[in-house]
C-alpha cells in the first residue's frame, strides 16, 4: 500500500496573471549566506570598537582589569545587551535581578566560580 504523492515530483504553480498577460515576472533569487569573515556590502563604516579586537570579560579577568563582581556585572550586561529598548529603571531592575540570582543560587554560584578558577584577582588597593 502507497502513500499518495510522496517521492513524486509536486505540481509548479499555476502562472500569475501578470505572466499570463504578457508581464515580466520577477524571480527571486534564493536565499545566500555571505562567507565567513567577508565584509558586508552594506557600504556602511563599522563602529571603531567593532574595528577592534574583542576582549572577553574572562580575559579581563585573567589580566587582572576587573574582579570577580565585575566579570560578573560584563556578563549581565551582555546577557542584556538585547533588551536596551526598554525603559532604564526597568533594564536595570533586571540586570539586579540576574546579579542577585547569580550570587544567592548555588548553581549559579559555582559556575561563576569554575568559570573564574583560574583567574588571577587584582592586587587589593590600600
Amino acid at each position: 500500500m502507497g502513500i499518495d504523492q510522496i517521492g513524486k515530483r509536486s505540481v509548479p504553480p499555476p502562472p500569475s496573471t501578470d505572466a499570463a498577460a504578457g508581464g515580466r515576472v520577477e524571480t527571486q533569487r534564493p536565499f545566500e549566506m555571505p562567507a565567513p569573515g567577508a565584509p558586508e556590502t552594506s557600504g556602511a563604516k563599522p563602529p571603531a570598537e567593532a574595528l577592534a579586537p574583542a576582549t572577553s570579560a574572562i580575559d579581563r579577568l585573567r589580566r587582572g582589569e576587573i574582579d570577580r563582581g565585575g566579570y560578573v556585572d560584563l556578563k549581565v550586561a551582555e546577557a542584556t545587551r538585547h533588551l536596551t529598548a526598554l525603559p532604564a529603571p526597568q533594564l536595570e531592575a533586571i540586570r539586579q535581578a540576574l546579579r542577585e540570582r547569580i550570587s544567592t543560587d548555588p548553581t549559579l554560584a559555582d559556575l561563576v566560580r569554575a568559570a573564574t578558577a583560574g583567574a588571577a584577582e587584582p592586587p587589593e588597593e590600600p
